[in-house]
């Protein structure tokens, strides 16, 4: 029992040393897309002295977002910068994720009757793959909401499985968790309908097993109206933390639950590419019959009902990190048709050699730049291959890392940089020099070229979208023209007027 636990152990702490190295050598990389959108309120947060009811109630600080994320990074931007601070703050928040992860597996492995001695393997099922190691470093809240996702199921099912304990402080944490989540990204609301599901599924144990039944109900009732109201106060506007905006994506949910025309097999396609890439070779199991009949009936609904909630939400056939709450789940069956698999090492030793690669393409710069050709001639020859890898964005970090080195290399000291940019409003505004512009140069945040005065002569403008850099050729009709001196930059002639 002591050599499982030890193996676990060094099982969980390879995975995290992994991640936390890849980190590390990614750590001056810039962010990109919606990152800047939590960056921004972190920054905002800062210089409000933390008064977050100013913060989430402006979208030019928050993009609609939830703000529990910018406001646990926020203190380490504080002592570094926006780009370094939100990329730890994901490291840490993915390794609170695979802390759940282990606790999620110890729970169902009970349930279905796995091996504990499965449980190493199960844990590199979950996160020896590209996304998961990529979360490390994405400066996204995806995998610190799954872990709010996963800590939610645990304590439901501790609260539902043992009737006969004094429970009350587990549904205490259980509130805790879902408002956490919630905080974090809006769909943890899904969890307030699971949970109690969940504890339905297993009323009779309850009834004849129960111990302090009455105060058990009482509060969990308690919760689930003050979760309820809590909704109420957002969707009225009184509760300044959350705000259900189209920034946080509610109105793209809404959209898929009403649309009659709404096309949910982009995210099916989603979801079966992303248990390819991530659990190859793994995914052998599957000829044995334990693999689909492993998981009981409880937490077989709470991954099938959180699952078909993304299924009808647009961004799903755009985003594999939606899934990570899911992935204990996939381990876990996965295992128990691998403990009936006769070539274990076989199929283990696959896994790890296809793995490894993948992670170092999508997570290590050389191995990245190495791979580049053929992921292109691939995007090139199947056009919907490039939308799948949309999570696995190193290509972009490093072409946005090659472009502010231009900027520093082409722009004196001393001089204007016109910084264009419309993505999410502004979004990116104060961004620059914690993506790695030199602070000698002067940055100016316009959202259009026509905000660009006729006196700016001389000065150097970029135009960056929230993923890339591109050239300017004419940012203003009428005689402002550009001479392009590298990719991704420009250079305003003194023939302003």
């Amino acid at each position: 029992m002591a050599n499982g636990r030890l193996k676990q152990h060094v099982s969980f702490w390879s995975l995290i040393a992994l991640g936390a190295s890849v980190t590390l050598l990614n750590l001056n990389l810039p962010i990109i897309r919606n990152a800047h959108c939590y960056a921004k309120a972190a920054r905002g947060l800062l210089l409000t002295h933390f008064d977050v009811a100013a913060i989430v109630g402006n979208d030019a600080w928050t993009s609609g977002k939830p703000i529990l994320f910018s406001l646990l990074a926020a203190p380490l931007v504080s002592v570094s910068d926006s780009n370094s601070g939100m990329i730890v703050a994901s490291a840490l928040g993915t390794l609170f994720y695979l802390w759940m992860a282990w606790s999620a597996l110890e729970r169902l492995n009970m349930r279905c009757g796995i091996s504990h001695a499965l449980l190493p393997i199960e844990l590199a099922f979950v996160a020896f793959n590209p996304l998961v190691v990529y979360q490390f470093w994405s400066a996204y809240p995806d995998s610190l909401f799954a872990g709010f996702a996963l800590m939610a199921f645990v304590l439901t099912d501790i609260i539902a499985t043992s009737p006969e304990r004094d429970t009350r402080w587990h549904i205490l944490a259980l509130a805790a968790a879902i408002l956490l989540a919630l905080h974090t990204k809006l769909y943890g609301a899904i969890l307030a309908f699971i949970c109690p599901l969940y504890m339905a599924l297993h009323w009779r144990a309850w009834i004849e097993e129960g111990r302090r039944v009455r105060s058990k109900i009482a509060m969990l009732l308690a919760v689930l109206a003050a979760i309820g109201l809590l909704l109420i106060a957002v969707k009225l506007r009184i509760y300044p933390w959350l705000r259900l905006d189209s920034g946080a994506g509610v109105e793209g949910f809404k959209m898929g639950l009403t649309d009659p025309d709404r096309d949910i097999s982009g995210a099916f396609v989603m979801m079966a590419f992303a248990l390819l890439l991530n659990a190859q070779f793994s995914l052998l199991s599957v000829v044995r019959r334990a693999t689909w009949t492993s998981l009981d009936l409880p937490p077989l609904l709470f991954v099938l009902i959180y699952l078909g909630g993304l299924v009808v939400f647009p961004g799903t056939d755009k985003n594999m990190r939606y899934f990570l709450p899911a992935f204990p789940f996939m381990a876990a069956a996965l295992a128990a048709g691998f403990q009936q698999i006769r070539h274990k090492r076989m199929m283990l030793a696959a896994f790890a050699i296809c793995g490894a690669p993948l992670i170092a393409i999508f997570n290590m710069r050389t191995a990245g730049r190495m791979a580049l050709p053929l992921l292109a001639r691939a995007a090139r020859h199947y056009p919907t291959f490039d939308p799948l890898l949309d999570n696995l964005r190193l290509p972009a970090q490093m072409a946005a890392k090659q472009h502010i080195d231009l900027i520093n290399e082409h722009v004196p000291d001393g001089r204007m940089l016109y910084w264009i940019s419309d993505y999410n409003g502004t979004s990116t505004f104060g961004a620059a020099h914690d993506l790695g512009v030199k602070p000698t140069i002067i940055v100016r945040y316009v959202m259009r070229p026509t905000q660009i005065p006729p006196s700016a002569e001389g000065a150097f403008v970029v135009h960056y979208t929230g993923n890339s850099f591109s050239a300017l050729s004419s940012p203003r009709p009428g005689g402002t023209s550009f001479e392009k001196i590298a990719d991704g930059l420009s250079r305003i002639r003194t023939s302003i007027r």
